[in-house]
């Protein structure tokens, strides 16, 4: 080998050496934020807060109602029909009915009896019916009124519970991420107010 092949073989090793490592030093120090994702767990929130809020649309009619009565009628009433949704306190004020059918709810007119029996008329096809009562708000008077007492089983429900919050204020600190979480019941879903602070993304705002 001659002197002057030694010395190129030499140049073209230390090249291939400076390339190496220079891309070695990039990926040390730019390479994890393009394999990572920053906003990961701000997206888990928010991924979080839409399913949960879809679901409870098809769920629960209004979650200012604290407890529902489902009602599912048999056989063929007579309209109106008379049920016994077991209400306490202030039925003339707080009862709502809605019909069900498939995972759409509607809001269909009612009445009350002096004993807080909800009278309303059925909708053709459908035979499931929810009574909302136990209410943070309060809607216009209801008129009184009698119905047939139709064949019908029933169960009461409690308004499913805001749990996004205190699920991630639990997690997201051992991942040294600054959260805080609250929750306003809406009509059919929670407004949440978050503060979400990660060394990469920060977001400050409401989510529902």
């Amino acid at each position: 080998m001659s002197k002057g092949q030694f010395y190129i073989i030499t140049l073209v090793f230390v090249a291939a050496s400076l390339t190496i490592l220079l891309m070695f030093t990039q990926f040390a120090e730019f390479g994890p934020l393009s394999v990572k994702n920053p906003k990961l767990g701000f997206e888990n929130v928010q991924n979080s807060i839409s399913q949960r809020n879809t679901w409870l649309a098809t769920y629960w009619l209004d979650l200012r109602w604290q407890t529902k009565t489902v009602v599912i009628i048999t056989g063929t009433p007579t309209n109106p029909v008379q049920i016994n949704a077991n209400i306490v306190g202030d039925c003339l004020n707080t009862v709502r009915v809605a019909s069900k059918s498939d995972s759409q709810l509607n809001e269909i007119p009612s009445q009350v009896t002096a004993l807080c029996d909800v009278v309303f008329g059925t909708v053709p096809g459908v035979n499931t019916y929810e009574i909302y009562w136990n209410s943070t708000a309060t809607i216009p008077t209801k008129t009184t009124g009698t119905g047939t007492v139709p064949s019908y089983t029933k169960t009461i429900e409690q308004v499913p519970q805001e749990g996004i919050c205190s699920h991630f204020s639990s997690t997201l600190p051992k991942k040294d991420i600054l959260f805080q979480c609250s929750a306003i019941p809406g009509t059919n879903n929670y407004n949440y107010t978050i503060d979400y602070t990660s060394p990469d993304f920060s977001f400050s705002g409401n989510l529902n």
